[in-house]
């Protein structure tokens, strides 16, 4: 099995802006984007994005439990389900109650059609999204408003904003997008690296890096195209050679 480094293992929260365990004078979003300042007027990095690891992932959702307090369950399901299910954003985002709850529960199998392909896809809601999404029909009237599982219409992930006709709309891809850079950023990533595409594969490519299978690391992307996930799997070879230098270069 590919052995990899921790990385934000020992991050330091309160030099972060964090303060576990007491009340702090800013939100986590003020206090991260004072950090993403360091990165803008830079040149940014081009070309695919690397995927999340493991250990990224479980840094990620341990940085949500612990730092946001309002919209922790809806985050926490976020992330879960695309990683999951290797969806694209535009297409988690979407998703609405009706998606996945019917007459009174959740539905284990979901067809899902792609946006960009308009390819039919069939998803398995495996234990973790389901456990997750019974934490959000919990909590989501209080935040919400209430009987809100209700209505098969409304956002599986809304926003605080409501639209002219007074509905809730779901999250806009560019709050998903600086969300994920604030996390990436807070457990020590550089997030010119990592977008929200890097939750799409970053599961397929955990898969590919410990059995070397192409065939199921396209069927879980949904590809048709051989050659397509032959592109995804060459970012590994250059996350593995940057590791390398960083591992074995030379110094005095």
């Amino acid at each position: 099995m590919h052995m990899v480094r921790l990385i934000g293992e020992n991050v330091d929260f309160l030099q972060l802006g964090f303060h576990k365990g007491r009340k702090r004078n800013h939100s986590m979003g003020e206090s991260m984007n004072k950090k993403l300042e360091n990165f803008k007027g830079r040149k940014k990095q081009k070309g695919a994005k690397f995927p999340l690891k493991l250990e990224h992932y479980q840094e990620i959702r341990k940085l949500i439990r612990i730092e946001e307090k309002r919209y922790t369950s809806r985050n926490l399901l976020l992330i879960n389900m695309q990683v999951n299910t290797s969806l694209r954003s535009c297409d988690v985002l979407k998703m609405t109650v009706g998606d996945v709850y019917k007459l009174g529960r959740f539905l284990e199998v979901l067809r899902i059609e792609q946006t960009k392909t308009k390819k039919q896809t069939v998803l398995h809601l495996i234990e973790c999204i389901l456990h997750d999404l019974r934490v959000v029909k919990k909590q989501y009237p209080t935040l919400f408003g209430e009987n809100y599982f209700e209505n098969p219409k409304n956002p599986l992930f809304p926003s605080y904003q409501k639209g002219k006709d007074k509905q809730l709309k779901p999250i806009a891809y560019s709050t998903y997008h600086s969300l994920l850079k604030n996390w990436v950023l807070a457990i020590g990533l550089n997030p010119d690296l990592y977008g929200t595409h890097s939750m799409r594969v970053s599961l397929p490519l955990h898969y590919f890096r410990n059995t070397n299978n192409l065939d199921v690391t396209g069927e879980m992307l949904g590809h048709i195209n051989r050659q397509t996930t032959v592109g995804y799997v060459k970012r590994l070879i250059t996350e593995k050679t940057l590791e390398a230098r960083e591992e074995y270069h030379f110094y005095d």
